[in-house]
């Protein structure tokens, strides 16, 4: 079992429902829901069987906290004029396998290495360009957004210039994926063996600095990510990991200037 802490995600969560709710840019103030159980009791990103979830303690949390969110996504659902968000707070300690930089984890369903791929993949004809779209959980946004004349392709709108990523990068929260990160496959650096030892070099304080993502998880495990995108609620989800070396609400770094 899991039994490390996803250390200060509650607290951004909360303080994220807070400011968006301050700010009027909803139409109602979200549903905020936090687990408090250790991980060795229950995980609620996994299915309820097999694991601490199958336990009978573990088995009635499991069920507690989806009947709960179920209700809240259903009542977000409903309100949304379009297709509502659930956002998924974790923490994690990529910064060890990611050149000793902290990022913030945006996981939208897309493998690292389809993300290595660009926008050749996401955009193409291939079953397997066709696939991760289906499985990419911004895709009901996607399709309004195409459905309203946008022109906005999804790898634009996961790792490119209209990414979450690429404005919070601006706003001075390294976060990943964007624009240039992970590096496509096609574009290392001279020296580089493969897109995945690719380092993608930023301007910081002066000196360049090799920035890599080696280390990713693209909410490709969660349960409930898996749920949303084959319901049929207009709901689509982004998982969230915090750097836990950044934990809690101190995230004040320097904007990055490449992006």
């Amino acid at each position: 079992a899991v039994t490390v802490r996803d250390t200060g995600a509650s607290a951004v969560a909360v303080a994220t429902a807070r400011d968006l709710t301050r700010l009027g840019l909803l139409q109602q103030a979200p549903h905020v829901l936090l687990c408090h159980v250790a991980r060795s009791v229950v995980d609620v990103n996994r299915p309820p069987q097999g694991g601490a979830s199958a336990s009978v303690l573990g088995g009635r949390v499991h069920e507690g906290y989806h009947s709960a969110l179920d209700a809240a996504l259903a009542a977000a659902a409903a309100a949304a004029r379009g297709a509502a968000c659930f956002l998924d707070f974790h923490a994690q300690a990529h910064f060890r396998a990611n050149g000793g930089v902290d990022f913030v984890e945006l996981g939208y369903g897309v493998p690292l290495a389809a993300l290595r791929q660009g926008p050749a993949l996401l955009g193409g004809d291939t079953e397997e360009g066709a696939s991760i779209r289906d499985a990419c959980s911004l895709r009901r946004l996607w399709l309004d957004a195409r459905g309203a004349g946008l022109p906005l392709e999804l790898f634009d709108l996961v790792a490119g210039e209209r990414s979450l990523g690429c404005a919070m990068t601006r706003a001075g929260l390294p976060a990943a994926p964007r624009p240039g990160l992970p590096a496509v496959a096609g574009t290392m650096e001279a020296g580089s063996d493969s897109a995945a030892a690719a380092p993608h070099a930023t301007e910081a304080g002066g000196a360049r600095v090799a920035h890599q993502l080696d280390k990713y998880f693209h909410g490709g495990h969660s349960w409930t990510l898996e749920r949303l995108r084959a319901g049929e609620l207009r709901v689509d989800a982004l998982q969230i990991e915090l750097p836990i070396r950044r934990a809690g609400n101190s995230f004040h770094w320097a904007a990055d200037a490449e992006c």
